[in-house]
């Protein structure tokens, strides 16, 4: 039986993970010859309103598939309350822009035909897509219903503020451009547990939100470590007490979307915090056993810095179900990694560069690798976001490097970094990493075998990579070549590190800057690697088969629709 103290939960999970945690995704990071599996986040905040989204992804499968990409996490296309929305204001999950509803019929991503093309190209390139799904609230709704409800703390959702009274709120759903097709429910009242607007009131009151009467708690199987409860997030919020809701949504998912877009691999599910678990496990649980031959990925996005309770969040599924989690114990410790470059003046000379031997300490990825999706950047964490939270640009390559060129972990690229970050006026705000298309191919190619690793001064970091030894296939020969990467965030340095006896006396080089960087390895199977200042390197063989293929990705994606 697990501990029940999450400080011990923590070393029970880490000790017992590759029995507790068996599943497909772990062993084919151990075994196998197949290629790596890296994942891309299809979008960022900016990405322009022009409703050609779903085309530009279309144009660039080709692209992103030669450089590795295995499954792209497509942003929420349901129909949302206006048309420049990202669509986490949710109003309609069976529009997929097919419908004339809140005066637009395309979502800002496209209209369902082109999602279809997109679908149906990423089947050609045997690419997945993972459908982001805001199922925890909706907005928009085109009716007022009365409701006794009850004033609650926004802070502390437990605590009542009133006695029930009589509130009027948008919590009908008529859906009337839509109809009955594809399902028959309309929303009213009793589907919801709470809202934020009393349309009664002149004056909205502040810091408060309405529970209903008729649902008299909120949903106990959610994150309940903040706000006493942290069912409501926003807009009109859920209630998965509700049988035919619950019906409704198990529809979509099941039956609905995989349907409609033959490439769906997956479901990140929005969130997680604020969405009830147990449903949650069934949902999944009845996708996967309607659909076993597709090969299913499922993230839940429980944004939470603290791993015990992500932990204690993953233990709660069954174990034969491969819900992955996002590892923002990572992504905060390589934010920190970086934090001495982020400092202004003065202050830089006083911050002091962070022990990169510990940058694994108390993460996702180190607990439990086949559940951590590793990832340095998103639309959440971008700047100007409510979690904004980015590693400096200096150190951000290195940072990916950590992710995509080892073993553990699953990890996942973000638009932003790979096509640019635009501002909110559509300009460009941050660019593109000249040299992360090239991490993301060297991940295709060389990321297998034995890892070593040396991780052995505080600013200086590395670690190798084999290559296969057997069963390497006869068109990939560069499965057997491997790779050497060394890290730093304070100064560079260099490092003695063995790639394997069998690599003996081949001649090793940077792959930017062939004849700066060169090694030749030694008889013992040992080799000497450097990095110039803060940043990384990534050595492979000089005459390694698939050298020819970088420096080749078109980071212009706007310019082909």
């Amino acid at each position: 039986m697990p501990p029940r103290r999450l400080s011990d939960l923590v070393r029970w999970f880490s000790e017992s993970r590759r029995t507790s945690f068996a599943s497909p995704l772990e062993t084919a990071q151990d075994q196998g010859n197949d290629e790596n599996r890296c994942l891309f986040q299809g979008f960022e905040w900016h990405v322009p309103a022009d409703q050609r989204h779903w085309k530009r992804l279309e144009l660039a499968l080709d692209g992103l598939k030669a450089i590795g990409v295995s499954e792209i996490w497509l942003p929420p296309g349901c129909k949302a309350t206006h048309q420049n929305s990202n669509g986490y204001d949710i109003y309609d999950l069976y529009d997929l822009g097919e419908f004339e509803q809140k005066w637009h019929r395309s979502t800002k991503w496209g209209s369902k035909e082109d999602l279809i093309a997109l679908s149906n190209k990423a089947v050609d390139v045997n690419m997945g897509l993972v459908w982001d799904a805001v199922l925890s609230h909706r907005a928009g709704g085109d009716h007022k219903e009365k409701l006794e409800a009850i004033e609650v703390d926004h802070e502390h959702r437990n605590r009542a503020l009133s006695k029930p009274r009589q509130i009027e709120a948008w919590l009908n759903f008529d859906f009337s451009g839509r109809g009955d097709q594809y399902s028959s429910l309309k929303l009213h009242a009793e589907h919801f547990s709470g809202t934020d607007y009393d349309s009664t009131l002149q004056t909205q009151k502040q810091g408060v939100i309405y529970l209903t009467a008729r649902s008299r708690r909120w949903s106990p199987n959610v994150d309940t470590s903040e706000k006493g409860n942290f069912d409501y997030l926003m807009f009109s919020n859920l209630d998965y007490a509700s049988p035919d809701l619950c019906q409704d949504v198990m529809n979509w998912g099941v039956n609905f979307m995989p349907s409609t877009l033959p490439a769906l691999s997956g479901y990140r599910i929005d969130a997680a915090r604020h969405f009830d678990w147990k449903f949650l496990a069934q949902f999944l649980s009845a996708v996967h056993e309607a659909h076993p031959s597709r090969p299913w990925t499922f993230v839940a996005e429980y944004w939470q810095g603290s791993m015990p309770h992500l932990i204690a969040y993953l233990r709660k599924f069954p174990r034969d179900l491969p819900i992955l989690a996002y590892d923002a114990p990572l992504l905060y410790a390589l934010h920190n990694a970086s934090s001495h470059l982020l400092a202004k003046g003065a202050a830089r000379a006083r911050h002091s560069p962070v022990d990169m031997r510990y940058l694994l300490k108390d993460t996702l990825v180190d607990a439990a690798p086949s559940r951590a999706v590793t990832l340095v950047g998103s639309h959440d964490t971008q700047p100007g976001q409510t979690l904004h939270c980015h590693t400096h640009p200096d150190f951000r390559e290195a940072a990916y490097a950590i992710i995509l060129l080892r073993q553990q972990g699953v990890p996942c690229v973000f638009y932003g970094d790979l096509y640019g970050i635009r501002a909110a006026d559509g300009n460009e705000a941050f660019p593109p990493l000249s040299r992360l298309p090239d991490l993301m191919l060297a991940r295709k190619l060389f990321a297998y075998g034995q890892q070593r690793e040396y991780w052995d001064a505080p600013h200086c970091i590395g670690w190798t990579r084999e290559g296969l030894q057997t069963n390497v296939p006869a068109d990939k020969p560069w499965m057997g070549h491997g790779c050497a990467v060394i890290a730093s965030n304070h100064g560079g340095g260099k490092k003695r590190m063995c790639v394997g006896k069998r690599h003996a006396g081949e001649t090793w080089s940077g792959l930017w800057e062939w004849d700066d960087y060169q090694t030749k390895i030694e008889e013992d199977g040992w080799g000497w690697f450097e990095v110039g200042g803060v940043g990384m390197n990534v050595y492979v063989m000089d005459v390694a088969a698939g050298r020819d293929q970088f420096g080749q990705f078109n980071k212009d994606i706007y310019g082909s629709c």
